[in-house]
């Protein structure tokens, strides 16, 4: 029994050695922030709301160009010359950069956080400000951002929304499409004595930038309609992807009528089977070219209608999307 007390206190004394190891987070060093059209003291006033916020969120020391020469102080370069120099004489772990940039009545702030063990960025991200009033909950979510080494868009919570944010969002739309493809279907159950036939179908629908969705019109051993998602797993040329759908399929000639003999007179079988019903798909497949105007798609389906006989099967096919 007196095991178990000694095994706990080392259990809780690891927990905190890692917590501490997690949570030291070192020197951050923040270069001047730059703009062509924004005064300097404005930039001054937001640099220090940044290093206050910084400050509550985290334990980390914050330090500044103040103590650094003219020469490196007023250079406002972003090169990872520059950074790397910069975050040196400081003697920081991580450099932050800020550029602030005026379009119309809007700001869109450019920030950044650099590595200086790892010489790279870690951190790349803008978030827009309506006016200059605003810049003291910009400045408050770049820090959540810096902290938590996130998007600024994910930060967003009571207290901290941007006017942008808070404006009625508009309907979006994703880029339209519309595309063709030809191929074959592959019965599996529920088909008879049926082998593989021609298949057709026509889509139209929308991308957006994770997925797409549409409306399919098909002809296979009939006709049918769905509707379908896909979710696109790449942004490049070669885009895997998986989806689903579901919709109406009219099937033909899965009914097995027959004539029989009985005695001297041939007797009629009527199969009153139901054919069509509600048809699920499963999806996947690959578009080429997926960031031309043109796509090459390359598709799997796996479809099972409801009906009477329950009719499984394959249907591959080949088309392209514009």
């Amino acid at each position: 029994m007196k095991l178990i007390p000694a095994v706990i206190i080392m259990f809780l004394s690891a927990a905190n050695l890692t917590y501490a190891q997690n949570t030291e987070i070192g020197r951050i060093g923040i270069m001047p922030f730059v703009s062509e059209s924004i005064d300097r003291i404005t930039l001054n006033s937001a640099e220090a709301i940044l290093r206050l916020e910084l400050s509550k969120l985290s334990e980390m020391e914050i330090v500044t160009a103040k103590s650094l020469t003219e020469e490196i102080k007023d250079s406002n370069c972003h090169s990872s010359e520059c950074i790397e120099k910069f975050g040196e004489k400081l003697n920081a772990e991580q450099v932050v950069t800020c550029n602030f940039l005026v379009l119309g009545q809007k700001i869109i702030i450019e920030y950044s956080v650099y590595s200086i063990a790892e010489k790279k960025i870690i951190i790349s991200d803008s978030i827009i400000s309506m006016s200059i009033e605003e810049l003291d909950i910009i400045m408050k979510r770049i820090a959540m951002s810096i902290i938590r080494n996130e998007s600024a868009k994910l930060t967003a919570e009571k207290g901290v929304i941007t006017e942008e944010e808070s404006q009625k969002p508009l309907l979006r739309g994703g880029g339209t499409f519309y595309g063709l493809s030809l191929g074959y279907l592959f019965p599996l159950t529920g088909f008879g004595d049926s082998e593989r036939s021609f298949t057709i179908d026509l889509k139209i629908g929308a991308e957006l930038e994770n997925f797409d969705y549409g409306i399919q019109l098909f002809g296979r051993q009939g006709f049918g309609v769905n509707i379908y998602s896909s979710y696109l797993l790449t942004k490049d040329d070669f885009c895997p992807y998986i989806g689903a759908g579901i919709g109406f399929h009219w099937l033909t000639n899965l009914q097995n009528n027959y004539y029989y003999m009985v005695g001297d007179m041939y007797e009629f079988n009527q199969d009153n089977g139901r054919e069509d019903g509600i048809e699920l798909q499963l999806n996947s497949g690959l578009r080429i070219f997926n960031t031309y105007k043109m796509k090459i798609t390359i598709n799997l389906t796996f479809a099972h209608t409801f009906n009477d006989y329950n009719s499984d099967s394959f249907i591959f096919t080949i088309g392209f999307l514009r």
